[in-house]
């Protein structure tokens, strides 16, 4: 199992680079699309302490996912955004986003809060109502995807119901990765704002915590 999955990360290391563009287009976002289901597999199997993923955000260059329609009908999906290009400018106008890099992006905060909330050593220079902290890191990607889901102000259900192809059918592979992102969001909330989680900072700290701080945490951890 282990040697298989090493395979898979060597395999995808040499697909983080954008494709030659001689190659068809379906050719070029297929290659992109094993790249990010292995950096996908790779965030959720370092979920835990001590646990250093293989994949860091900053290394992948490889564009994200395109539109699923588009890929399938492998017509040009036009200016794409890489993954560091959207962390680092979350505020900044990223149309072209769809449900599969909308799924990227939760498990990057996901491996993000993963990496700055399990160490054996907290850092305690920083706090986490700091403007600047890894707090406000994962929660401005946050913001990020509830400002751009489908879900933000409409049922998951009716969301579900309009996901319609071109060929007027229903793309199970469309319908999966918004139910996916989704859930990856609500977890990324429940654990960044979790009780014990934040506790287990405030511990640390010298400095007095803020009583509004904690209220709006708990209220988007419930």
């Amino acid at each position: 199992m282990k040697l298989a999955l090493s395979c898979r990360f060597a395999q995808a290391l040499r697909l983080n680079e954008e494709p030659d563009p001689e190659l068809p287009l379906h050719e070029q976002e297929a290659r992109r699309r094993i790249f990010w289901s292995v950096y996908l597999l790779d965030v959720f199997m370092s979920i835990g302490p001590n646990r250093p993923p293989s994949l860091l955000d900053e290394d992948c260059t490889v564009q994200l996912p395109c539109h699923e329609d588009l890929f399938k009908e492998g017509m040009p999906s036009g200016p794409v955004p890489t993954l560091t290009e959207v962390n680092e400018n979350p505020s900044a106008s990223h149309q072209n986003l769809h449900s599969f890099a909308m799924t990227v992006l939760m498990a990057s905060a996901l491996g993000r809060f993963i990496r700055f909330s399990l160490k054996r050593t907290l850092n305690r220079s920083q706090v986490l109502w700091d403007p600047h902290s890894k707090y406000y890191e994962v929660h401005s990607i946050l913001l990020f995807h509830e400002s751009h889901s489908l879900c933000t102000f409409t049922p998951i259900a009716d969301v579900l119901r309009q996901q319609v192809a071109f060929d007027s059918s229903i793309s199970p592979s469309r319908v999966g990765h918004i139910i996916f992102s989704q859930a990856i969001y609500h977890l990324n909330q429940a654990l960044l704002n979790h009780p014990f989680i934040l506790y287990r900072f405030f511990h640390s700290y010298t400095a007095p915590v803020p009583l509004t701080f904690v209220q709006e945490a708990l209220q988007r951890c419930h």
